[in-house]
């Protein structure tokens, strides 16, 4: 599946009564923000994406990688600060650590004010 990043994703998340907003949904067909992010974002990010929901019965694999080399099998799910939550594929911490993709801000400020996942 191919998202924009800040994306509805109403309807498609599991969560009925919220806003789902899609993050982090990359394919080597659509442009996706690039940059650097602080290390302890990136280490929470890795901590989310080891417990992932609704996961799926196989894998998909990272469409930028030549070979594609990584493999992912489900979604996480950050609340937001105004009750939205952001859908991203459990493979979003690949793609920031070795594609420098860029998150947008929201979901950055939302995976920090986690305490404990």
């Amino acid at each position: 599946m191919i998202f924009a990043d800040l994306s509805s994703m109403d309807g498609q998340c599991g969560h009925p009564s919220s806003k789902c907003v899609a993050v982090g949904w990359l394919d080597s067909k659509l442009e996706f923000a690039v940059g650097p992010t602080f290390s302890e974002f990136r280490q929470d990010l890795r901590k989310l994406c080891e417990h992932p929901v609704r996961k799926t019965r196989g894998f998909y694999d990272c469409k930028l990688c030549v070979g594609n080399v990584a493999r992912g099998n489900g979604e996480i799910h950050v609340r937001g600060f105004a009750g939205e939550v952001f859908v991203a594929p459990s493979m979003v911490s690949y793609y920031v650590d070795v594609h420098n993709y860029r998150p947008p801000e929201l979901l950055i400020a939302a995976v920090q004010s986690i305490v404990e996942v």
